[in-house]
């Protein structure tokens, strides 16, 4: 077994026994918002994950079909499109990790006994199956996005930046 796969494991057993004792220990009373109350606050924080959310889910297939219709026409402009919105969306995807992170919190502070229930019974899902989707999804991503220029070759159009 190689080193990251050591850590990788390592690291999702970690969450898994932390994941366990917190909720486990979660007698925690429920905080209450002040002026916008529990359910506005966790609209909220929700909506604002949800928007990034949808823009990084969709503007993959509107980079790829700009890039298809770049080597298409053979027209840099699209190609530039795809790479500036995928700049964005690189950008967009740690607003989405930040928001994401901040709705679990708030569930947590909010509604802690269904919290500590969903997470209990979906634990393979929070605790390997999202991790894992989201580290491959960083990692794709990312890569995607610095080996742009590599991946360039004769019949794909040359960007003019």
């Amino acid at each position: 077994m190689k080193i990251w796969q050591r850590c990788l494991l390592a690291m999702f057993a970690l969450v898994a026994i932390v994941g366990r004792g917190i909720c486990a220990s979660s007698s925690a009373p429920p905080v209450e918002f002040p002026y916008t109350g529990n359910r506005t606050a966790v609209w909220i924080v929700a909506q604002l994950h949800i928007l990034f959310a949808g823009f990084i889910l969709g503007a993959p297939i509107f980079v790829v079909i700009s890039e298809w219709l770049g080597y298409r026409k053979r027209d840099p402009r699209y190609d530039r499109l795809a790479k500036e919105v995928t700049k964005v969306t690189v950008i967009l995807y740690s607003m989405t990790a930040l928001t994401g992170g901040l709705f679990i919190f708030v569930l947590l502070a909010t509604y802690p006994q269904f919290t500590t229930w969903l997470i209990n019974h979906f634990f393979l899902i929070f605790a390997v199956v999202y991790p894992l989707l989201f580290i491959g999804e960083t990692i794709i991503l990312y890569m995607y996005f610095y080996t742009w220029d590599a991946w360039k070759g004769e019949k794909k159009p040359a960007t003019s930046r």
